[in-house]
């Protein structure tokens, strides 16, 4: 969807695609990202001599967006179908349903249970790291 903002009677028109910003460049009639200073190959002395942004943040915000990255935190029952579908997984359940054809019953059903503690513990552990950041 094409965005046009108007910023101190300037008329600004974007798009974003896959997270990233192209503005349109009337002079060239072209839509391309916005340039950055590193994209120019500046010299250390650039830098040394740089003193900060000391202008307008809102547009600076409005030229190249806002700083933030946003990972949406899976639910436990997404994380948990993606475990068990792990080969490991898989084989330890098929192991269980041979022993439970066979006459080692009270194995297969501890050790099934013990395996999706296992797995629930490892999908609780990485929803724990995944808040945590």
């Amino acid at each position: 969807e094409i965005q046009r903002v108007t910023e101190a009677g300037s008329l600004q028109t974007f798009f974003q695609f896959q997270k990233k910003r192209f503005l349109w460049h009337e002079d060239e009639q072209v839509f391309s990202s916005p340039k950055f200073l590193v994209d120019e190959s500046p010299k250390v002395g650039d830098f040394q001599k740089s003193k900060g942004h000391s202008g307008d943040l809102t547009h600076l915000r409005r030229l190249y967006g806002e700083n933030s990255f946003d990972i949406p935190i899976p639910t436990f029952m997404e994380l948990f179908k993606e475990h068990a579908v792990a080969p490991l997984f898989v084989f330890q359940v098929f192991c269980v349903a041979l022993w439970l054809l066979d006459e080692f019953w009270y194995y297969s059903l501890f050790n099934l249970f013990m395996i999706i503690s296992m797995e629930a513990a490892a999908v609780f552990q990485r929803l724990t790291a995944l808040k945590e950041f």
